[in-house]
């Protein structure tokens, strides 16, 4: 009887807990599933029937949603793909010193998940790995960390800090996330309420989603090296409300500040090329934004539903307009298009109900479909300029004439002297004439004056030696 039991002990396997599936595969066993009915904490065994367990296969967990705890085995090396994906209850869990690698979409949705460390041979965290973790709050990340993929900690709403281990030098291009690998403890991280963020200063890149929906940052100093912002850098940063970019930047990415919807204040360098798609789309309190002559192109939708702008100036530089890119501007009322325009893509200004005048400073450009629908408003061109009709694509066009108004209180005129402005093409030369009497008008010359961002200053130092005074302006 004894040898019997005995023997039957023998024969009995380990058994794995009933809510795992698995495979074996050259020994080893892979963790493939995990009953949909699983709930509170859950172990994954070192072994199962003798074989060690050192996988977590792509998605293995994705049904578990009312897991509230995973404690996993230390033979496991490998954590698929997705493998936490929507366990929205998960709160805590172990990940194993043998992992290498954080992948794809890990512990994306882990809603509960307040606090994980990152054990210190993992060398890359994938793209979205723990994108929408809205309740993690802290994070430990050690130096042997090469890599964070894109919108690896996107949505974190909540967390506030992270810490680093010193070790590795800053990196020089970042997706993902940025943070300083020479600091030690306690780094402020911009998904968190942090308020600023400085780049280190020989960052040159910001790569695709790298401070994506960080709601709480309310402002990020740029360093001296930095050349490109990528694609949707700085999305739905709610809380800026000035951007200044640096002069080394050439490239402003697609979306890169779409959704910012309290920024007021765009101070682009000079050395800006290329606006990207909805770059700046629904930035609905956006009012100031001036580029210099780098700018090249401005892309798709650049511009939609900045509902604040009230008038824009196109610099002597652009060629392209892109389709929509000041579509949905509801607040612009004026629009000043360079010499250098030649191409202006579908529905540029589509939506602009406010949009009353256009001033072209050059040769017609080529124009798209629907350019102008629906605008109620009047185009303007240069005496000298060629390719103009009465209506220009659906635009009414007259020709653009200097225009003399009163001064500016605000501006000090010497005494005895009379002064007005002169409005007009920027970069063009006006002559002032005056004259006594109408009738029998004799013009002398008062100016020449070269307008500097569209007018200028004229003073009349002999208008007290006349009882009526005359005048008029005329190009060289």
């Amino acid at each position: 009887m004894r040898i019997l039991w005995l023997a039957l002990a023998i024969m009995v396997p380990v058994m794995a807990p009933a809510q795992l599936t698995f495979t074996t595969n050259n020994g080893a066993i892979t963790i493939t599933e995990c009953n949909a009915y699983s709930t509170g904490a859950l172990i994954v065994p070192n072994n199962i029937n003798g074989r060690p367990v050192t996988s977590i296969a792509n998605a293995a967990f994705s049904q578990c949603g009312k897991l509230t705890g995973i404690t996993m085995g230390t033979n496991i090396v490998s954590i698929g793909n997705e493998a936490f994906i929507g366990c929205e209850s998960l709160a805590s869990i172990i990940i194993p010193n043998g992992v290498t690698n954080i992948g794809f979409g890990v512990f994306t949705g882990c809603a509960s998940l307040t606090n994980v460390v990152i054990p210190a041979r993992v060398t890359s965290i994938g793209q979205d790995a723990f994108l929408d973790c809205f309740s993690l709050r802290d994070i430990t990340i050690p130096s042997s960390v090469t890599n964070i993929g894109i919108v690896a900690f996107g949505v974190c709403s909540n967390l506030a800090v992270i810490n680093v281990a010193n070790g590795n030098p800053v990196y020089s291009s970042i997706d993902g996330v940025l943070f300083d690998k020479n600091q030690t403890t306690l780094v402020e991280f911009p998904f968190g309420k942090v308020g600023d963020y400085t780049i280190p200063s020989n960052v040159t890149s910001i790569g695709s989603y790298a401070f994506y929906y960080c709601s709480e940052l309310t402002n990020v100093t740029m360093g001296s090296e930095l050349a490109s912002i990528g694609t949707g850098a700085f999305f739905h940063c709610a809380g800026f409300t000035s951007v200044t970019i640096p002069n080394s930047v050439s490239n402003i990415g697609d979306r890169a500040f779409e959704n910012c919807f309290n920024l007021t204040k765009v101070l682009p360098g000079t050395g800006v090329v290329n606006v990207g798609q909805s770059a700046f789309a629904s930035c609905s309190k956006l009012v100031s934004v001036a580029f210099t002559n780098s700018l090249v192109y401005i892309g798709w939708y650049a511009f939609e539903s900045c509902s604040g702008l009230t008038n824009f100036v196109i610099p002597n530089s652009v060629a392209t307009l892109g389709s929509s890119a000041f579509e949905g501007c509801s607040g612009l009322t004026t629009m000043t298009i360079s010499a250098s325009v030649t191409n202006m893509e579908d529905s540029v200004f589509f939506d602009c109900p406010n949009l009353t005048n256009v001033y072209f400073e050059g040769d017609a450009p080529y124009v798209y479909y629907k350019v102008f629908d629906g605008l109620n408003d009047i185009g303007y061109y240069l005496p000298g300029t060629t390719g103009w009709t009465t209506n220009f694509s659906g635009l009414p066009m007259v020709q653009w004439l200097p225009h003399m108004q009163p001064m500016s209180v605000a501006l000090p005129v010497p005494t005895n002297q009379f002064a007005f402005n002169i409005n007009w093409a920027n970069g063009k030369n006006v002559v002032v004439e005056a004259c006594a009497n109408l009738a029998a008008p004799v013009w002398t010359p008062v100016a020449t004056n070269l307008l500097s961002n569209g007018t200028a200053l004229i003073r009349d130092q002999n208008s007290t030696n006349y009882l009526n005074r005359f005048y008029r302006v005329r190009t060289p």
